[in-house]
């Protein structure tokens, strides 16, 4: 069989080329879309969060409404409201958030008044009166997914009796 000189095909050169560029888009586009799966995600808990520290403030608001004296304890003080509406003080206060475990121990976080939505991350919703102003800051931690650490949402709420 005769080789005919003017045939050109591609050589094994031309092809890693081509290979090589298009897996550098392809790694491109999996990162870029890897990203944006992630900044979903934590947007999503953090909306989370919003519901349970907002669920928190309602049953806080509900409570005052009915009992004043029985919620609102005569100095500083750190509790929760869990889902009876009764008021469970927590003896450790309020730690720094760099410092905190996420445990469900009674210490911080006592188990009644933690929530475990469908999603699997457990929400720690902590109340924190400050006798001062009257004010009542409501702390809900969680540990955010893909290992970015302890994440925290602070809402602040003032109740005049």
């Amino acid at each position: 069989m005769r080789r005919i000189l003017s045939q050109r095909g591609d050589t094994i050169v031309e092809v890693l080329i081509a290979i090589l560029v298009v897996s550098v888009i392809l790694s491109g586009a999996f990162v870029s879309a890897r990203k944006s799966q992630s900044g979903i995600r934590q947007t999503e808990e953090r909306v989370e969060a919003l519901k349970v520290t907002e669920a928190q403030i309602e049953r806080l608001k509900a409570v005052v409404s009915t009992s004043y004296a029985s919620v609102v304890p005569p100095s500083d003080a750190t509790f929760c409201i869990d889902s009876t509406n009764q008021r469970i003080d927590i003896s450790g206060g309020i730690t720094p958030l760099a410092n905190d475990t996420l445990s469900a121990s009674n210490d911080y976080h006592p188990a009644a008044c933690n929530i475990a939505p469908a999603e699997g991350i457990i929400y720690y919703s902590t109340i924190e009166y400050k006798r001062a102003s009257n004010s009542f800051i409501v702390y809900t931690r969680w540990d955010g997914a893909g290992g970015i650490g302890p994440q925290e949402v602070v809402l602040a709420i003032r109740i005049d009796p």
